[in-house]
């Protein structure tokens, strides 16, 4: 419901069906799993989203929804008493995130829609795409959810080169604010590595192995 300038399966049509995102369920509780992510393109899009959800937690497994936030005003109380924790796209709190997902004014709908989730006592995260468009408002960003005290976490975009960070002054920028996020304890020293190595993955000249930080430690379906 976006046209957003780095995605890459807005043209795949495919979705999995509600029976099969269950039986899914199913295999990770087999394998003590606690939680799953419910995701890929805008999942307030699939019709069985909330079931999936409902069932996820009858299995005693916690679910978290993923979404760009345009829909949260249409879903919001089935987020409220449906998802135990809503994941919202925000890529800063100015004109980028605009341009990055091709609407207007989506930045602070999405911003207001985040703390009405936050008032009604929803764990809200934030995860924030980081492009050479956008990083002057990464940091904006990541202090406009901290003052909120909502969890942040970003990572290089991916599949989109004309968007990579490429400078080597960016480079740094990521760094020292990787390094004093470090430094203040707010990320532990496996992320911050990540976030080191991230330059090499963005030119295809290291041997770093997980294409964004989601899959570093979750399994992927």
């Amino acid at each position: 419901n976006l046209s957003c300038k780095f995605c890459d399966i807005k043209n795949v049509p495919e979705e999995m069906s509600t029976a099969d995102a269950c039986k899914v369920i199913d295999k990770a509780r087999a394998l003590g799993i606690r939680e799953v992510i419910i995701t890929g393109g805008e999942p307030l899009l699939h019709k069985g989203v909330f079931e999936i959800a409902g069932y996820a937690r009858d299995c005693g497994i916690k679910s978290c929804i993923t979404t760009n936030g345009v829909l949260i005003d249409q879903y919001f109380e089935q987020l409220v008493s449906g998802a135990d924790v809503v994941s919202v796209s925000l890529d800063g709190t100015g004109p980028a995130h605009d341009s990055l997902r091709g609407s207007p004014g989506l930045a602070a709908s999405v911003q207001r829609n985040i703390l009405r989730l936050k008032e009604k006592g929803i764990i809200v995260s934030i995860n924030f795409v980081l492009t050479r468009e956008n990083i002057d408002e990464l940091e904006p960003a990541y202090n406009w959810a901290r003052s909120h005290d909502i969890y942040f976490d970003f990572w290089p975009v991916n599949h989109c080169r004309e968007l990579f960070i490429n400078t080597e002054n960016d480079y740094q920028r990521v760094r020292k604010f990787a390094a004093r996020l470090k430094n203040r304890r707010l990320i532990p020293a496996s992320k911050y590595r990540y976030y080191l190595n991230m330059p090499f993955y963005l030119n295809k000249n290291g041997a770093l192995r997980v294409r964004c930080l989601a899959l570093a430690r979750n399994v992927g379906v």
